[in-house]
């Protein structure tokens, strides 16, 4: 991810968000870390190969995108690579735990 800008304010963010989703350019806002407002957000282009052609389509909204893609799909399929990640550490560290209950059950049989 890129970052393509801070905005301020949600009608903005919106407006751009849409603008950009709209031509097949899926983008990804967080709130700014920024000492200048509460209502500043960053603004990522997901896709880096897509960058320019966000850039472009900011400043003309009649741009055309040259690889645009389903952002709906794209995002889709963002959530589900994460769910699944989410879950490959909840079983890491649900191993861990049961490795560790087993490793003091062994220790306490040893030492009576």
């Amino acid at each position: 991810m890129r970052v393509l800008g801070y905005i301020h304010g949600a009608e903005e963010l919106a407006r751009v968000t849409d603008l950009l989703e709209s031509r097949g350019v899926p983008v990804y806002a967080e709130p700014a870390r920024l000492r200048y407002g509460p209502s500043n957000w960053c603004l990522f282009v997901c896709i880096n190969a897509q960058y320019d052609d966000a850039v472009a389509l900011l400043a003309d909204e009649n741009h055309m995108v040259s690889q645009p893609i389903d952002v709906e799909k794209f995002q889709l399929e963002e959530r589900t690579v994460g769910l699944r990640r989410t879950l490959q550490g909840s079983l890491i560290v649900l191993a861990g735990l049961v490795l560790l209950v087993a490793v003091v059950i062994a220790l306490r049989y040893v030492s009576m």
